[in-house]
C-alpha cells in the first residue's frame, strides 16, 4: 500500500466483522444506490430503526466509511464515502511494531465516476 492511501486500523478480525457485517454492507449499498434524504426514510426503506441506522451510520463514520451531513431543519443525511473497501489480513506474524499493534487494515477506495475494475487506475481516497 503506498503511503498516501487511506489506511482504516481494526485491532482484529472480529472488530473488522462487527464494523461491516453483510447487514452493514447492504446498508451502505443502500445508502449509495438510494440516496436517502434522511435517516427518517432510511428507516422506511430499510425497515429499521432510525435509533439503530443512528448508532450503525456514527459508528462507521468513525471509520471514515460514511459522512452523516447535517441539512435543514437538523435533518441528517447518510453520504456512503468509497464503493468498496479491500482487507490486508496478515497470515503471518510480523516483527514490525506496527503489524503486532494493528493486524488487520482495510483501505477504503473511491471509484464512484471512475472504473469499477480493480486496475492500477482507481483512485485512492485522500
Amino acid at each position: 500500500m503506498a503511503p498516501d492511501e487511506p489506511k482504516v486500523w481494526f485491532p482484529s478480525t472480529e472488530s473488522f466483522a462487527k464494523v461491516l457485517p453483510a447487514g452493514n454492507r447492504d446498508l451502505l449499498r443502500v445508502i449509495a444506490e438510494q440516496a436517502p434524504g434522511s435517516l427518517d426514510e432510511l428507516a422506511r426503506i430499510t425497515g429499521k430503526a432510525k435509533s439503530n441506522l443512528s448508532r450503525t451510520l456514527r459508528t462507521m463514520e468513525g471509520y471514515g466509511l460514511v459522512r452523516l451531513e447535517r441539512g435543514e431543519r437538523g435533518r441528517i443525511t447518510p453520504r456512503v464515502m468509497h464503493d468498496r473497501v479491500e482487507l490486508s489480513l496478515p497470515l503471518t506474524i510480523s516483527t514490525r511494531r506496527v503489524d503486532r499493534a494493528h493486524p488487520l487494515r482495510a483501505r477504503a477506495l473511491r471509484a464512484f465516476g471512475a472504473s469499477r475494475s480493480n486496475s492500477s487506475s482507481d483512485r485512492p481516497v485522500t
